[in-house]
């Protein structure tokens, strides 16, 4: 699935997604008198998100252990607020594998590549704050819109060693060589972010909501690559820098808010 078609998809599910669960609460919720809820001038959430939803995948997802995020929402008044996010996540992996790769070159040449050790380490940090419109805040389901900055940091490390097998069958001789390779990637991106969800009152302390976002970032990718051979003098290093203007749709979340 092409890149285009991945966001017209994002796109169509979080529209539909964000309809059918506001169609599907119980009618007699809807009933509820003023007062229902807990958006008022002063009040304080902390939000949880429990399911997150990409159209990638074929069924929705826990979120994930590796990582972290916090949410934070203040009322200026009863039909407007302001929400704090913050997500981090990392990992560092060590991989000893035997992976085997084998391609001819120039018709004589045989080489087969095995990977002795991979050392894969990633972060992410990304902050951002949100201005949120409640058109109807006296109700106990309530639409709300939102728009504001965000910033983002990424950074990704994969150092391999491996084993190179080069197969001369004119000569009938065999040379092995140990050569490593490593890949920096550093991602500053920012940009603003704009959400469009539904929240329903379950109790007027406790909300359960979805929403979906979009996210348009201008972003500076900074990339190092560097191979060397140990039995020899061979070393390769390449950098490149490149920059992008991206409107990325972010997955489905669902989520709920503690009121106080």
């Amino acid at each position: 699935m092409n890149e285009n078609k991945i966001w017209r998809v994002r796109l169509l599910t979080g529209v539909m997604t964000i309809l059918l669960l506001t169609l599907t609460i119980p009618v007699y919720s809807q009933s509820s008198s003023d007062n229902s809820n807990h958006l008022k001038d002063g009040s304080w959430a902390m939000q949880f998100r429990i399911i997150t939803y990409s159209p990638d995948v074929s069924r929705p997802a826990l979120s994930s252990f590796q990582g972290a995020a916090l949410s934070v929402k203040y009322h200026l008044e009863d039909n407007k607020a302001l929400r704090f996010g913050l997500e981090f996540s990392g990992r560092d992996t060590d991989y000893d594998t035997d992976y085997f790769s084998e391609y001819d070159r120039f018709d004589d040449i045989h080489r087969t590549w095995r990977i002795i050790n991979q050392d894969v380490k990633d972060a992410k940090l990304a902050a951002s704050v949100q201005y949120l419109i409640y058109p109807k805040p006296a109700s106990s389901i309530n639409w709300y819109w939102g728009i504001g900055p965000k910033v983002s940091y990424n950074k990704y490390k994969n150092n391999l060693e491996y084993e190179v097998t080069s197969y001369d069958s004119d000569t009938d001789s065999t040379e092995i060589e140990i050569e490593s390779q490593s890949h920096n990637v550093i991602i500053h991106s920012y940009g603003i972010s704009c959400v469009l969800g539904t929240e329903w009152f379950v109790m007027n302390w406790l909300s359960l909501h979805a929403e979906y976002s979009l996210y348009l970032r201008y972003s500076v990718r900074n990339q190092d690559q560097h191979i060397e051979q140990y039995d020899s003098e061979y070393v390769r290093t390449h950098d490149y820098m490149d920059k992008s203007v991206k409107l990325d749709p972010e997955s489905i979340k669902f989520g709920l808010s503690v009121y106080f």
